[in-house]
């Protein structure tokens, strides 16, 4: 594996910037929606000014990219030798691709979506475009959303609703069809977000890269979007080479970044013969498979010792863990199965699971 940008210091940032949020609403505990309007102004002043001194781009309607962007020459540039993107780029003969990535009112059960950005590689397909479209809700944005995409209600009040709109007619259609695969990390979210406006993803025609990274790449710091391209750099490198522009936490960007993403991982497989066969579509639904099985976790997701790690809580409160775990199996929830194969593991080695 390639040597690593990200280091320990970064996570600890990160978790430190969350500290802060926390800090902050914990002073308008009193009064969300004062801390949600002070954010509001501070996030419409700043893009204001981005306008003003034209900097970068604010919104991306449409990007196109042609496939040979992403030749390379390995004479000039070895980082690039560990993944040719143009022998990946457009070879599987019987499934288009569907890279897509969503912003919403946050992660409430009834969140609506307000940004969604997909781009589809079809079979043998010389061009692609990666597309961004905004949508307006009536639910409000949450505090912890404009936080992350900084979209605001003004940037959607004159937008359609997603429900009204072609893309929504368009995604509703591909995804009734088993001839797409649709791509995203922790697909698991986006699916639930899409089915609150009524369309519906099947598990054996998605594929989630965060999962796969948990089991391909299970060393790593992190498996969050955000960071992969600073843990394997050809993806980074690839990405400056394509574009200029940085919008993380908006949807062109991260499907982009998603685009990349796969490749790497995919190379990696084909490589490394994991499925001991070289056909491509092979390959590809074994993947399907091989992401929509159970992970092991390594760190609680949320709760009692959120960010902790497991195995360390295991030593000093088992109790906890066995009670967790029999509270989890017996309430089925589709979004806990992970969490139960971890307990399961750590505590009895599967005896139970």
């Amino acid at each position: 594996m390639e040597n690593k940008l990200l280091t320990t210091d970064l996570i600890k940032e990160e978790r430190r910037f969350f500290s802060l949020v926390e800090d902050y609403l914990s002073c308008f505990w009193h009064d969300l929606d004062q801390a949600t309007n002070n954010l509001r102004n501070v996030i419409n002043q700043l893009k204001t000014n981005k306008e003003e001194e034209n900097l970068d781009r604010i919104y991306k309607e449409e990007s196109v990219y042609k496939a040979k962007t992403y030749e390379f020459d390995s004479t000039k540039d070895k980082v690039f030798d560990k993944i040719n993107l143009e022998s990946l780029n457009l070879k599987f003969k019987n499934k288009t691709l569907v890279f897509f990535d969503t912003e919403t009112t946050w992660l409430s059960d009834d969140a609506q979506l307000i940004e969604v950005a997909y781009l589809t590689v079809k079979p043998w397909q010389q061009w692609f475009t990666l597309k961004e479209w905004l949508f307006n809700t009536d639910k409000e944005i949450e505090l912890w959303a404009l936080m992350v995409s900084w979209i605001i209600k003004e940037d959607i009040q004159d937008k359609p609703y997603f429900n009204d709109s072609d893309e929504w007619k368009e995604l509703k259609a591909m995804s009734e069809s088993d001839d797409y695969v649709f791509i995203a990390h922790n697909i698991a979210y986006d699916k639930r977000i899409l089915a609150n406006h009524g369309i519906f993803l099947k598990d054996e025609n998605t594929l989630c890269t965060y999962r796969l990274a948990t089991i391909i790449f299970p060393d790593l710091e992190t498996f969050r979007q955000v960071w992969m391209k600073y843990q394997f750099p050809t993806i980074l490198y690839t990405a400056r080479i394509s574009t200029s522009e940085v919008e993380e936490h908006r949807a062109w960007y991260d499907t982009y970044m998603l685009y990349l993403t796969f490749l790497y991982f995919f190379n990696h497989l084909l490589e490394n013969n994991k499925f001991e066969t070289k056909d491509l579509d092979e390959i590809l639904d074994k993947t399907i498979k091989l992401s929509n099985s159970p992970i092991l976790l390594k760190r609680f997701p949320t709760g009692k010792y959120k960010w902790e790690i497991i195995s360390d809580v295991l030593v000093k409160d088992r109790k906890f863990l066995e009670k967790l775990y029999f509270t989890l199996k017996n309430n089925k929830k589709e979004n806990d199965k992970d969490l139960i194969y971890t307990l399961a593991k750590y505590l009895w080695h599967d005896k139970w699971d």
